[in-house]
């Protein structure tokens, strides 16, 4: 993308010297002027740039992972518990991106996922000598009951009849 902007620069100081020479009319040709505006148009294209390819950061077998995870358990309620070996068939059968070689590593990955994450929980639990993994969506929104039309007559000084209604969720 940061090869794209010297091109970038010279399009947007063009236009910009155009506008110029039509709203001023004056010649049509590029001033330091137009090439300077273009300069800091294209600084905020950069820094938005910069923030939105720290949002998307690079796509890890992990995160592919975890969105499966987050995906396997909303089909399941919520909430899941099994042995790592079962997990990893139900992942398998579903043929989920980035799963590990083994359920022994999978279960690994997911308490890893779990640490980091603020809407997974995963616990290693033991009864007796069977471990088993238990698997929870933090937060989640399962359903909606239903959509209660606002009441226009509860705010007096509210005359915008264009506001959403109100949406009641469960948990």
């Amino acid at each position: 993308m940061w090869a794209k902007m010297r091109g970038y620069l010279a399009r947007i100081s063009l236009i910009l010297a155009l506008c110029r020479s039509v709203q001023d009319e004056q010649p049509e040709q590029v001033e330091e002027e137009d090439v300077k505006k273009a300069a800091r148009i294209i600084a905020y294209f950069k820094a938005h740039a910069r923030r939105v390819y720290g949002e998307l950061r690079v796509t890890t077998p992990e995160d592919l992972l975890a969105g499966e995870i987050s995906k396997f358990l909303r089909d399941h309620g919520g909430q899941w518990s099994g042995s790592a070996t079962e997990l990893y068939e139900e992942l398998a059968e579903r043929e989920v991106q980035g799963l590990p070689k083994s359920a022994d590593w999978l279960s690994r990955v997911v308490l890893s996922i779990g640490d980091r994450s603020e809407l997974l929980v995963a616990e290693k639990k033991r009864t007796g000598k069977k471990r088993f993994l238990k698997l929870t969506l933090k937060n989640g929104v399962t359903g909606v009951i239903g959509v209660t039309p606002r009441d226009p007559k509860s705010d007096a000084s509210d005359t915008d009849d264009t506001k959403p209604e109100e949406i009641k969720w469960i948990d």
